[in-house]
């Protein structure tokens, strides 16, 4: 009977201990800014499927450096991408580092989805890896 019982507690522990164990995070999808832009040219709905809500590693040249609202900023890519822009929201002290020409890779939380029916492709919570 103590067996039974003692392997009984056991397989409860074990099962326990699987049950809280932290999910597995999803890796960063590694994409170039010209990247973004062609996925979202070629079919806005499954790029939008794919990069929203996803973390995302962008990697590229910093075309220039933007202002945004309540201590925040952009880091803007430049590219041949008519009609389209990529940026990243960074904070300021990331912002007043970085120079136009400077190749940067952040890592992002996600495509924010309102602004990409106006060709703007807005990554959210980048920080400078």
């Amino acid at each position: 009977m103590f067996n039974k019982a003692t392997g009984l507690l056991v397989a409860l522990m074990a099962f326990s201990a699987s049950a809280q164990a932290p999910a597995t995070k999803t890796p960063a999808t590694a994409v170039t800014p010209g990247e973004l832009v062609s996925a979202f040219r070629f079919n806005p709905i499954a790029a939008k499927r794919r990069f929203t809500g996803a973390p995302i590693r962008l990697q590229g040249e910093v075309a220039g450096i933007t202002e945004g609202k309540a201590g925040g900023a952009f880091a803007v890519f430049g590219g041949p991408w008519e009609g389209y822009l990529v940026d990243a929201a960074i904070s300021e002290d990331a912002a007043a580092k970085r120079i136009p020409g400077q190749h940067v890779i952040f890592d992002c939380q996600t495509v924010r989805p309102g602004d990409l029916s106006v060709g703007i492709i807005h990554l959210v919570g980048c920080k400078l890896r």
